[in-house]
């Protein structure tokens, strides 16, 4: 019984130091803000990611654009791994998009927030546009700066935030990424 217990151990601590490196900050690709706006690219050059607010100044505007055919998520203010992330995943079937907002409730699980809080039926968080082109995915999100909830994350300008990626081949969204990472960022 020590045994196993000492191999398990030995596992966990692998596993995470895994995840640790394949999650890491500020690695996976590059950041800047210009006139207002901040523009991240991977270093595969397969996801890119550009945030702004909307004419109000009332809401950002995520923009996610991947070279796959399946879903894209970006997660802001995780703790560990997607623990504790709020997550905006979405994809395009049959020329219509489709959003899911998460959170990560464990290193490598999330769950739709709906489920998680019955009071957030009517969640602010929308899909403002989605398309797939022949290798191309791309989805917008509106979500508001006051969001506010047990499962949202305090957006402000200026703000430092870690937020991490996935995309994925295939539109569901219970499948694991074809590739993913995270980097630190400051909200515009």
């Amino acid at each position: 019984m020590k045994r196993k217990l000492i191999v398990l151990s030995v596992i966990t601590v692998f596993v995470v130091l895994y995840a640790t490196n394949f999650y890491g900050h500020g690695k996976d690709g590059k950041y800047e803000i210009r006139e207002g706006v901040g523009y991240y690219k991977n270093n595969s050059g397969r996801f890119e990611m550009k945030i702004s607010y909307d004419a109000s100044g009332k809401a950002y505007i995520i923009d996610m654009t991947a070279k796959a055919k399946g879903w894209i998520a970006v997660g802001f203010g995780r703790t560990k791994v997607m623990k504790d992330a709020e997550i905006f995943l979405g994809y395009v079937k049959d020329g219509k998009g489709y959003l899911s907002h998460e959170y990560g409730v464990g290193l490598v699980k999330h769950k739709a927030i709906r489920e998680l809080d019955a009071s957030v039926a009517g969640d602010p968080i929308t899909l403002v546009s989605a398309r797939e082109d022949t290798d191309i995915t791309e989805i917008v999100v509106k979500r508001p700066v006051d969001a506010a909830g047990k499962y949202y994350k305090k957006f402000a300008r200026g703000k430092k935030m870690e937020f991490m990626y996935g995309i994925s081949n295939k539109d569901d969204i219970n499948r694991q990424h074809a590739e993913r990472g995270a980097f630190d960022i400051v909200l515009p």
